[in-house]
């Protein structure tokens, strides 16, 4: 017995010495891949596999816009993932580690990898990278692979994948290079031919080449086995005809995803564009009318209301009835508590509606709600934000007008008829109150005794489900009460920190008492205290104070008019290409203000638009008036020389293109080229507008290339050279942290000039630092620290940190979290932990300021210790693309 015992242990040690990762035998191969397939990789690739499928039900599908290819979520998204990602990844880094067998083959010549399982988990650690968002590290990853197994198959997943990574980087002609190269590869292998031609038409619409998406689409179709995501791509597709304008396709294709049992927003968005297409396709509409309507009537459809209204306003707007789209809009509106993207898109129909009657006012309204809901993603979110900023401009202006227009009626009055006039506005004001305030409790009153009885009757039935009634929140009346009530009161606003709050302005219009009842939103009913007469004095002097009573104060009313006239000519005529407006605008100013400050620009105004429009006649009046009037007016000699406008234009051009190329080589580091492209454009461009920037350019090369003498020099020659351009104001904050450095308690010349100023200069590539401040003594420090550094734990667990806390002053205290690599690492991290609740959510009643800060700031900022002029700075630099 003894002797089998140590006979089965001597054969066991025989093994174990047999399975050496430097021994290719059989014994070694299979004992190495069965720990590295069942020990690390297996539980790694699940864990993979989950976060990929939580990411993808994350992902939220936006309809108004052709689908992504892929669902991989936003920045924010994807760090919930982070956690099984890190864990996926250490589990097959140990596995590689210990269980590699990259050996000599039997010739003694090659080195090769002879456990099977160890490409995999090479390809699942890149794969691991890419999900949370490491694309640098992800490259190397799949290079790798590409280098070490370039004779193996598995070399295809990880040129796939860097195709991959390359298209979320934006890597065009990186992409296109890897497309042509796997495209003509003819041993690309069959199984992974769907994922490639999805990746290539990921690229096409990248690139917006939707032609070859049509041919990468269809052909990822055809090898695409899963069934959710064939209708996704097919879905994608019919997007693609559509926005080229085959309606035929895009509704064969939409009909063809209902019938494929998709996902149910998928299937009920194809039904929704089928019917759009579909109009377009067939001139009788009321056949999709009442499909639409029917859809809209399944309760299953009770989430997506929003969005059949909103194809129903489509139909309505395409038949050329404008009231009944409007009605629908209105309807969707209503209808989206949820899918704020509708809101937004319902707003935006609205605005366009009023904008092309033209009716600015409500256009402006309708477009400031679109921007108040629609995301930042939207591909069309920098023209509709310019547009409402436009319109707000326009509105304000016109305001502007008519406010001081009403205060200068009122100045025309006589002291009785002024008092009896706001005397007349507050009595008007105070019963409008009084009735809005009857009204309000009557309806509250109406709807709570409806509320009360709804909840009696179901409470007879004590088996009833909780869901009729009982709870608020499961009352759908009370739910509709209370969201109804809400919008009565706030109007719409966004679920975010301090909605309440509102920016109020005077909105007066030239309609007389109703101008001057708004002009001032804070004045409060004061009339039933007890000295009326003393009360009604005061809220007089409060609606007078504007009211331009002296010559100086008119004169000043009349230049805001000026002002006014002017601008809003301008937008009506580069804006809008509102011509008739823009020469009523024009006229009016001249009319009311012959001698104004913009009459010889208005008269070249309002040539240009009369030359536009055909109407010579005008055209050749205002030429004639500036050429006999002011010829030597600059206006003067644009009309003598048309083509001036033209040249100067082309030339602007040039100059704006040398410059964007010469910024660019500096932030690529090419600071040589930086200084030699600064001379060259003293040549090209001589006595252009850009020199002090091409000049601080150069000024900051030589800060990268030169010692910090000669760097401190040439920053005095930008002070000296521009001391009203704002690189004076860059360059005296450089010099006043080199004075800090080298000790010097003297400073900069100016630096009692700046020691008020912002001393800080925002530098994106350095290193930064995370830092959060609160009060000292209201939190415990140590509780904030432990929470952050949990956060790091969980989502950059593969990162290495240094947490620091301590008192910034008395009342203060600090954390501090050194250092992320860049600008764009230190704003991800940012964005992610300020919205974090786990972290945060403790203390959303104490006032803390967390920012970014690079290395430089951050000691200008310790040792000026003013949080509110760094946060000043913070704000708009860091946060200015928020």
């Amino acid at each position: 017995m003894y002797i089998k015992r140590v006979a089965a242990i001597l054969m066991v040690m025989i093994i174990v010495a047999g399975c050496s990762v430097k021994k290719n035998n059989l014994v070694s191969r299979t004992y190495h891949g069965v720990l590295a397939h069942y020990n690390g990789y297996w539980n790694a690739e699940n864990k993979y596999n989950d976060g990929v499928a939580q990411l993808a039900k994350s992902h939220e599908d936006k309809y108004d816009r052709i689908l992504s290819v892929y669902q991989y979520g936003d920045a924010n998204k994807a760090k919930a993932i982070y956690p099984a990602m890190d864990d996926a990844i250490k589990r097959v880094s140990l596995v590689i580690q210990r269980q590699t067998m990259y050996i000599k083959d039997k010739s003694g010549k090659a080195y090769h990898e002879h456990n099977k399982w160890i490409p995999k988990n090479w390809l699942l650690v890149g794969k691991c990278r890419f999900m949370k968002r490491e694309y640098f590290n992800a490259l190397e990853t799949f290079q790798f692979m590409g280098g070490r197994y370039g004779k193996d198959e598995i070399r295809y997943d990880a040129f796939l994948m860097m195709l991959k990574t390359y298209n979320e980087m934006a890597y065009v002609s990186e992409s296109d290079n890897m497309i042509d190269f796997l495209k003509n590869d003819p041993a690309f292998p069959k199984r992974l031919k769907a994922d490639f031609y999805s990746s290539c038409a990921n690229y096409d619409l990248m690139t917006k080449d939707y032609e070859k998406a049509v041919n990468d689409l269809t052909k990822a179709i055809s090898f695409t086995k899963k069934r959710a995501t064939r209708a996704r791509l097919t879905f994608i597709l019919a997007q693609i005809y559509q926005k080229q304008g085959d309606n035929m396709k895009a509704e064969q294709l939409y009909d063809k995803v209902t019938r494929m049992n998709a996902p149910y927003e998928l299937n009920f968005n194809a039904e929704i564009n089928s019917a759009v297409v579909s109009q377009a396709n067939s001139p009788n509409s009321d056949k999709i009318k009442k499909k639409l309507i029917k859809m809209a009537k399944d309760i299953k459809n009770s989430d997506y209301l929003d969005q059949i209204y909103y194809a129903l306003a489509g139909i309505e707007l395409k038949e050329g009835n404008t009231k009944g789209a409007i009605d629908y809009l209105h309807k969707s509106i209503g209808a989206s508590l949820k899918n704020t993207n509708q809101k937004a898109l319902s707003y935006l129909e609205l605005g366009k509606i009023y904008f092309d009657r033209p009716e600015y006012k409500p256009a402006q309204t309708y477009y400031d709600s679109t921007i108040t809901f629609l995301t930042k993603d939207h591909p069309d979110y920098p023209i509709i934000l310019n547009k409402r900023n436009t319109l707000t401009k326009l509105i304000k202006n016109l305001n502007i007008i008519a406010y001081e227009d009403s205060l200068q009626r009122v100045a025309g009055m006589s002291e009785a008829e002024r008092n009896k006039f706001v005397d007349d506005i507050l009595t008007k004001e105070k019963e409008e109150k009084d009735e809005a305030k009857r009204k309000e409790k009557e309806e509250k009153d109406k709807n709570a005794n409806t509320i009360l009885s709804n909840n009696t009757n179901n409470n007879k039935d004590p088996n009833k489900d909780v869901g009729a009634g009982g709870w608020y929140f499961y009352n759908p009346a009370t739910i509709s009460f209370g969201y109804s009530e809400f919008l009565k009161k706030w109007g719409n606003r966004k679920n975010e920190d301090d909605w309440r709050r509102s920016s109020k302005q005077s909105n007066l219009n030239a309609a007389g008492a109703d101008e001057l009842e708004s002009a001032d939103a804070e004045v409060k009913d004061t009339t039933n205290s007890k000295d009326s007469t003393k009360s009604a004095t005061a809220m007089r002097d409060k609606y007078m104070k504007n009211v331009p009573t002296s010559d100086k104060l008119m004169e000043a009313s009349n230049g805001r008019i000026i002002e006014a006239y002017y601008t809003i000519g301008l937008i009506y005529k580069e804006q809008f290409n509102d011509y008739n407006e823009a020469i009523k605008a024009f006229e009016t100013l001249d009319k009311r203000f012959p001698n104004n400050k913009f009459l010889v620009p208005t008269y070249y105004n309002l040539y240009r638009i009369n030359l536009t429009i055909k109407n010579q006649e005008r055209a050749d009046y205002y030429k004639n008036l500036i050429l006999n009037k002011y010829p030597e007016s600059e206006f003067a000699r644009l009309i003598k020389n048309p083509n001036a406008v033209e040249d100067a234009q082309n030339s602007e051009k040039k100059l704006n293109e040398y410059y964007e190329n010469t910024y660019e080589a500096y932030l690529g580091g090419k600071y040589p080229m930086v200084i030699e492209r600064k001379f060259l454009a003293d040549s090209i461009f001589p006595g252009n507008i850009l020199k002090p920037k091409f000049d601080y350019l150069r000024t900051l090369s030589i800060g990268r290339t030169r010692d910090l003498n000669v760097f401190e020099t040439a920053l005095k020659n930008i002070v000296q050279d521009y001391p009203k351009d704002s690189v004076s104001v860059q360059a005296k904050q450089i010099l006043d942290y080199i004075n800090k450095i080298k000790g010097n308690t003297n400073g900069s010349q100016d630096s009692t000039k700046t020691n008020n100023s912002i001393p800080y200069a925002f530098n994106p590539d350095s290193a930064q630092y995370y830092v959060v401040t609160f009060p000292n003594k209201t939190v415990e420090a140590i509780k904030v620290k432990t929470k952050v550094q949990s956060y790091l734990s969980k989502y950059y667990s593969n990162s290495t940190f240094d947490v620091s806390n301590f008192l910034l002053d008395a009342n203060t205290q600090i954390i501090v979290v050194k250092e992320f690599g860049d600008n764009t690492k230190g704003m991800d991290f940012y964005n992610g932990i300020v919205t974090n609740d786990e972290v945060f959510g403790d203390y959303k009643n104490i006032q803390m300021s967390q920012f970014l800060i690079d290395a430089p700031n951050y000691n200008i900022f310790y040792g000026d210790k003013d949080l509110t002029k760094y946060m000043a700075f913070f704000t708009s630099n860091y946060l200015k693309s928020k």
